[in-house]
């Protein structure tokens, strides 16, 4: 364990991280960490929701996972300004 004077590289807030996966039959699964969140008949619909708690958990960027296994990084969304 660190001492309690030691401070971290990265003061500011966790980048959380949202994904919507590819579940088969055109439907996508929203997942934050290990946690499953909801289910979506579209891509659009599942982008929609992520944008959605990205915004709410910011700073947080939101990744689609497609079934043949490519992953794009579909929006950053920034936390608040330092000040």
């Amino acid at each position: 364990m660190l001492p309690a004077t030691t401070r971290s590289f990265h003061d500011g807030p966790a980048m959380r991280f949202f994904r919507a996966i590819g579940a088969g039959h055109g439907t996508w699964t929203c997942r934050s960490g290990l946690e499953i969140l909801d289910a979506h008949r579209s891509l659009e619909e599942a982008k929609a929701h992520l944008y959605e708690m990205a915004q709410t958990h910011a700073p947080a960027t939101p990744f689609a996972h497609w079934l043949d296994g490519r992953v794009e990084q579909i929006g950053l969304i920034p936390g608040p300004a330092a000040g």
